[in-house]
């Protein structure tokens, strides 16, 4: 589901818990030798904890 500039910083950052985790579990994830991470802006699912961790 698309994550809109209306949506409760609340739900956003859930949401952006949730993906970094699912993320972070996943076999391609853990296998990986290198990675490509995406900085988000402020209104978009929140990257920086995997970034952070890494």
């Amino acid at each position: 589901r698309l994550l809109t500039k209306q949506q409760r910083p609340a739900e956003l950052e859930e949401e952006s818990r949730l993906i970094c985790s699912k993320l972070e579990l996943s076999a391609e994830f853990k296998k990986a030798q290198n990675l490509l991470l995406y900085y988000s802006m402020r209104d978009e699912v929140s990257t920086l904890a995997v970034i952070q961790s890494w």
